[in-house]
């Protein structure tokens, strides 16, 4: 059932970089924030970043900033799930996934990605906690 997530998850990066893509300019224009001096990234462009960044904080960092950022942005709803993905699969933070999937049912309850994150919260109890070094 993880592998099935991994998998769906991987491919909700993809959709919501698909249809940001696809949205006409002015669309994608009104989901551009000036997140540095002279730097504008749009929600697709920082997912496009989340996807292939290295480590999980950095994943969960462009994640909470598209969320952040682009509340209303087609891309929000998967990205505050992905929130949640990182923080149960790859951070081992169950309390934190959890809050972070609470927020994704509050603020986007007609999600594809509620589901999925009902799943993940049933299985947050058999997830142990990071290993501190």
């Amino acid at each position: 059932m993880r592998h099935d997530l991994r998998h769906r998850a991987a491919l909700a990066m993809l959709c919501a970089l698909l249809a940001g893509c696809s949205k006409p300019q002015r669309a994608q224009e009104s989901f551009t924030r000036e997140l540095a001096p002279g730097k504008i990234a749009t929600a697709a462009e920082l997912l496009s970043q989340a996807e292939t960044a290295r480590s999980p904080d950095e994943k969960l960092t462009l994640f909470q900033q598209i969320v952040a950022a682009y509340p209303d942005s087609p891309q929000a709803d998967v990205a505050q799930f992905m929130v949640g993905f990182v923080l149960a699969e790859e951070l081992r933070r169950p309390g934190d996934a959890k809050a972070a999937f609470q927020v994704l049912k509050e603020r986007y309850p007609s999600s594809e990605w509620i589901d999925d994150a009902d799943r993940l919260m049933a299985d947050l109890a058999q997830i142990p906690p990071a290993q501190s070094p």
